[in-house]
């Protein structure tokens, strides 16, 4: 066990050119501010220095944050606590801003919820039970993702978005049905391909904050959700009902549809193109059968032959060929979460999600919801 002596004034040393560092370096002064503070002690901000100009001598305690130039999916990090020096290591700006929170989170911050930051009990040496951590990259699986899905008010995203950060969440998730959309990702308008938008979206300057400060935590940015449906304007059923899913012998509008209808899959390709081609930076998309609806799909006599795993690839496989086009190094998620047989190939640019967010067990394989983002 290792302690942290708050009465020192530590200096905090961070890398030339990596704006992440300059903010969770400044995150991390304030918290060690705030430790002082409740120990009795003025209430001194560490400073933060780039570390290729500043050598402070021997007698100075140093935490020196670095990171590698890798990728944002490459999240890993690792931390080390020693007497007079402490180092904080990430394998990109995204796994240093997870090694600092980290780190915090070892000294006994908790941030439950937005607008709540929960202190550790006051002392002058704060213990430390490991005095090394080490936590890889992550796989999909694990790979940390908040979904704004409801009827969240950009007003509230910026508290969300530092929320998010300093419980290592990895990436954002917009959903697409949302007139929330991020104007400055578009290549084009999204109204001209959003047909389900009541009205035309106009730029908007709050977004462009909320977005630059998901970057400055080093964020990724990715979209969809439950919106595979998206992909079929509902416009379609009064002429084309053979185009949407049977249920009971009887075509629904509002869910789903028939994978096994190639006039729908041509819709699909088409709409799948427009979204892709609007938003060429985005390199993860999430595209999952409607909300409660996820294994129900289409029982018409062809569909029939399918079960309803191999009815949602063929859905995912005509989007996927569609983004391996566009996009080579884009992926989308596909949800799957039983042990049914599937004889319909997964496409190389899809990877499986087994919990979506909201659901049991959703938060322990890295989904989490933005109407249910409270943690214990």
């Amino acid at each position: 066990m290792k302690s942290f002596d708050v009465t020192k004034v530590w200096e905090i040393l961070i890398p030339t050119g990596m704006p992440v560092a300059q903010k969770v370096g400044n995150d991390l002064s304030r918290c060690i501010a705030l430790l002082r503070r409740q120990t009795g002690l003025a209430e001194q901000l560490c400073p933060v220095k780039n570390s290729d100009i500043s050598f402070p001598d021997d007698t100075v305690p140093v935490i020196v944050l670095n990171a590698e130039a890798g990728g944002r999916e490459r999240n890993g990090f690792s931390w080390r606590v020693g007497k007079e020096r402490i180092e904080l290591y990430g394998e990109s700006d995204r796994g240093l801003c997870n090694a600092v929170f980290d780190f915090l989170a070892a000294l006994g911050f908790r941030w439950p919820k937005p607008d709540e930051e929960v202190l550790p009990e006051s002392r002058d040496e704060y213990h430390i039970e490991e005095e090394y951590t080490y936590q890889p990259s992550s796989v999909d699986t694990m790979y940390r993702r908040l979904l704004f899905w409801g009827k969240d008010a950009p007003e509230t995203w910026e508290k969300t978005i530092v929320w998010a950060a300093r419980n290592r969440i990895d990436a954002l998730v917009f959903s697409l049905r949302s007139q929330l959309m991020w104007n400055k990702l578009a290549g084009t308008k999204p109204e001209r391909f959003f047909f389900f938008l009541k009205k035309p979206m106009q730029p908007s300057p709050s977004r462009d904050k909320l977005l630059a400060l998901a970057e400055e935590y080093a964020l990724s940015i990715e979209m969809g959700g439950w919106d595979l449906s998206c992909l079929l304007p509902r416009t379609y059923y009064k002429r084309h009902k053979d185009f949407f899913r049977m249920n009971d012998g009887k075509r629904e509008q509002a869910t789903n549809f028939c994978p096994t209808n190639s006039d729908t899959l041509a819709i699909i390709r088409q709409e799948a193109e427009k979204v892709f081609r609007a938003y060429p930076n985005i390199t993860v998309y999430h595209f999952w059968p409607d909300r409660g609806y996820e294994t129900a799909w289409c029982s018409c006599p062809t569909c029939r032959a399918f079960n309803t795993e191999e009815q949602n690839r063929i859905a995912l496989g005509t989007v996927a060929d569609v983004l391996r086009d566009i996009n080579p190094k884009a992926r989308i998620s596909c949800f799957e979460n039983s042990n049914i047989k599937n004889d319909i190939a997964l496409r190389p640019n899809l990877f499986i999600v087994g919990r979506l967010p909201g659901n049991s067990g959703a938060e322990a394989s890295g989904w989490f919801l933005s109407e249910t983002k409270v943690l214990s």
